[in-house]
């Protein structure tokens, strides 16, 4: 464009409005519309915010621990599962990545504490440790779980009823998964008659003799 070393004179001295920008472009003999006028300012910008912008800072992310037994580095979602299983129902090896998350990983051990404490009062069906278990969480300091204590208690009755009721929507939710995997396995090469008669049950099977 012939009038981007004007264009970009005048918004360095201040000038931001693009209708007077567009007005003065005119004076120079501009012969463009207003919306293309309009797109390049706003993409000289995009490139001014860019270049005076500082970086952003560096994210840094703790590496879990390394396994005892392999010498592998322990992935999160073993990491997870270790967290959440009570110490009876873990194997040898993992009570050793279990001592090695609690000795490397800060606040995994006030973590696990919640998360058992958690587990235990949904198999109980205890309702009376939900309230306690909820105000431990909001001030455990950790931002993910005090953060999950306050999404329970937006809506707190009906966690309450999810705790002491043995009602689930479980099967519900497999049923509708069930039907997603089957759809997506015959997508394109298949009628809903078909999809219809893999979907239900089947009443009555029958046996070919050899």
């Amino acid at each position: 464009m012939r009038f981007h070393g004007q264009l970009q004179h005048l918004m360095r001295a201040g000038a931001t409005k693009i209708k007077w920008l567009f007005a003065e472009s005119r004076k120079l003999r501009y012969i463009g519309s207003f919306g293309h006028m309009a797109r390049y300012v706003a993409h000289v910008r995009s490139l001014t915010r860019a270049a005076t912008s500082p970086p952003p800072p560096e994210r840094t992310i703790r590496s879990l621990p390394l396994d005892p037994v392999s010498g592998v580095r322990i992935s999160p979602v073993v990491a997870a599962a270790i967290c959440m299983k009570p110490r009876p129902l873990l194997t040898e090896r993992q009570i050793g990545m279990l001592a090695a998350l609690k000795e490397d990983v800060p606040g995994f051990v006030l973590l696990r504490r919640l998360a058992i404490r958690f587990r235990s009062l949904l198999r109980h069906c205890n309702e009376t440790k939900l309230e306690d278990w909820l105000i431990n969480a909001k001030e455990c300091g950790i931002t993910a779980v005090a953060a999950f204590a306050r999404t329970l208690m937006i809506d707190i009755l009906a966690v309450r009823n999810a705790v002491i009721e043995p009602w689930s929507n479980g099967q519900t939710e497999g049923q509708i998964n069930r039907l997603k995997m089957l759809k997506r396995a015959m997508y394109g090469q298949a009628s809903t008659a078909l999809l219809r008669a893999r979907m239900l049950p089947l009443r009555k099977v029958g046996f070919h003799q050899v």
